[in-house]
């Protein structure tokens, strides 16, 4: 998926996010908020998991100068992967696309949506080896993670 940049008044990001959250009450356990699966990601593509209680307010993390990782795939587990658009995808075998998770790499910059397809490697992975997010063409996923983001965009000024 190529970068998007949208104004921020064209992107409906509050649905965008809610739907992100739909889909990862899906993937993790009921102790944990489904918004701490959203990672914080510094400018060196380091990742940490969001808290447990949950992200209280993107703004605020995108102010501080770093990036949101938004799952748009379950961890990639050899098997179909669960997708955010309520739709399951599988990498074909002759693929040489590993990964452990795809979805959307997002910053605020000058009042617009910056949205990168990304690569999670080490996915809800703890210590030694630290998760990681890297923009990359996601592959199988790339077509409908653009879709997925058209729809919440809109035409109005």
């Amino acid at each position: 998926m190529k970068a998007m940049e949208i104004e921020e008044s064209k992107l409906h990001f509050d649905e965008f996010s809610c739907e992100i959250i739909e889909f990862l009450k899906t993937q993790v356990s009921e102790e944990v908020h489904p918004s701490s699966g959203i990672l914080i990601v510094d400018e060196q593509g380091r990742a940490q998991q969001g808290p447990d209680e949950g992200h209280s307010n993107f703004l605020e993390v995108w102010k501080a100068g770093f990036q949101l990782f938004f799952p748009f795939s379950c961890p990639d587990c050899g098997e179909p992967n669960e997708c955010a658009d309520g739709k399951v995808r599988e990498v074909s075998e002759e693929s040489d696309f590993g990964f452990d998770c795809v979805g959307f790499l997002v910053k605020v910059e000058n009042g617009r949506f910056i949205i990168n397809s990304a690569v999670n490697r080490g996915g809800m992975c703890m210590p030694p080896t630290p998760p990681s997010v890297v923009i990359s063409d996601c592959d199988v996923f790339d077509e409908p993670m653009e879709a997925f983001i058209r729809s919440f965009i809109s035409d109005a000024d």
